[in-house]
């Protein structure tokens, strides 16, 4: 333990074995911003010993979303649908891609808070990319329209569970 500017601060290995988690979970905790971090000389690494004793004592995080959260899916029906309430158009090819781009970053970022800008962009350019192709719907085949027509006739005919 050591005491700058009347503040008491330990490494890492410290806090880890005070909260009971290995010392990378510690330096993740720091990347987070859940913890501060002070570095005195390079490659030395201090944390406020109170923010170490205040995790000690706050209700315990058993993983997964905060309490209160939803799981929302981020499926692409889940965005068609949210496109298309957001833009009021009848189909997802009357919006801009631009348009899309950004209500795909809207979209990822209140489903995702843990999620990096970056990785937001890439989703929301990979979702109005999607959402721009035209979807060709090939017409069925000779055996499609045989299979339908059998059980359309079996259906009418009782044949069904």
């Amino acid at each position: 333990m050591t005491t700058i500017d009347g503040e008491k601060y330990i490494t890492p290995r410290e806090a880890a074995d005070t909260l009971g988690i290995t010392p990378q979970a510690i330096y993740r905790l720091i990347q987070r911003g859940t913890l501060t971090e002070m570095r005195p000389w390079p490659r030395f690494i201090l944390i406020p010993e109170r923010q170490v004793t205040d995790r000690l004592t706050s209700p315990p995080n058993l993983g997964g979303r905060p309490a209160g959260s939803r799981n929302l899916p981020i499926t692409n029906d889940a965005f068609k649908s949210y496109l298309l309430e957001r833009t009021e158009a009848e189909h997802e090819w009357d919006v801009t891609r631009d348009l899309k781009f950004d209500l795909a970053f809207e979209f990822i970022a209140e489903r995702r808070r843990s999620w990096d800008r970056q990785s937001m962009r890439d989703f929301a350019n990979r979702m109005s990319e999607l959402m721009s192709r035209p979807t060709i719907i090939a017409p069925p085949t000779a055996m499609q329209q045989e299979q339908r027509a059998v059980a359309q006739d079996d259906y009418r005919n009782g044949f069904h569970e």
